[in-house]
């Protein structure tokens, strides 16, 4: 399982992780499929504070390992940009 550490997006830490599942076969020739999942935590929160994570693994298959961490990092992107979004509406905060 590789683990690679995204850069810090709107005050979250991104973790993703891509493993690998059983090969596929396609006219004789093997061909590797990955999952992704990723992991959210407020920068601020202990890691071992369970209450700042939240875990996804995506139900896509990819063809590449690049392929499965640009879309694991896009989709964390995604879900923060919901968070910051909600954060901003119940405290009456425009985003910047």
């Amino acid at each position: 399982m590789l683990r690679h550490s995204c850069m810090p997006y709107r005050g979250y830490s991104v973790l993703l992780r891509v493993a690998t599942i059983e090969p596929t076969w396609f006219e004789g020739e093997e061909q590797r499929r990955y999952i992704v999942s990723w992991t959210v935590k407020k920068e601020d929160k202990p890691l071992q504070d369970k209450a700042g994570i939240e875990s996804f693994t995506e139900s896509s298959r990819f063809t590449s390992v690049g392929g499965a961490l640009d879309f694991g990092e896009r989709r964390a992107h995604t879900f923060v940009d919901g968070i910051v979004a909600a954060s901003a509406r119940l405290t009456g905060r425009k985003l910047a």
